[in-house]
């Protein structure tokens, strides 16, 4: 049985602190005491969080999924995947889209890896921006590509 404490502090530096025990609830017990001396050791902090890293949670039934988000089964909560490589990550515990209980209750299995489905997590106004750095980046190549001609 094991849970995990992600800590963001100042200045964006994460650590992630895993806690095994007996059981369920000793894991569980361990976890939340940690979190607890965290809290008042360090009050500054950007965010505790506490993960379930082998019991996946599926999302409220009728949930309906907030726009540029993703359900995460260790979290417990929606969350912002972000573009890493090729994969997409959860922006708290470090999950992969490709984990089978990302893709069973965000339903990506049809989605293909890459682009598609890094855009699939990217708000609308993210996506536009994208859209028109690409088109600078076009545009500029064919000026160069005029000028040498």
């Amino acid at each position: 049985m094991a849970k995990a404490v992600v800590v963001f502090h100042p200045g964006g530096i994460k650590t992630i602190t895993r806690f095994n025990g007996e059981s369920d609830k000793q894991a569980l017990r361990k976890a939340r005491k940690f979190a607890q001396r965290v809290e008042e050791e360090i009050p500054d902090h950007e965010g505790i969080f506490l993960i379930d890293t082998l019991n996946p949670t599926s999302p409220p039934s009728g949930a309906k999924r907030p726009s540029g988000k993703f359900w995460c089964p260790y979290c417990a909560d929606w969350r912002t995947f972000k573009p890493w490589y090729d994969y997409l990550r959860c922006e708290v515990c470090n999950i992969s889209n490709e984990d089978w209980y990302v893709k069973k209750y965000n339903r990506l299995w049809s989605a293909s890896r890459g682009i598609a489905l890094r855009d699939q997590a990217l708000d609308p106004k993210e996506l536009e921006k994208r859209a028109k750095k690409r088109e600078r980046a076009r545009q500029r190549r064919l000026r160069r590509k005029e000028g040498r001609g």
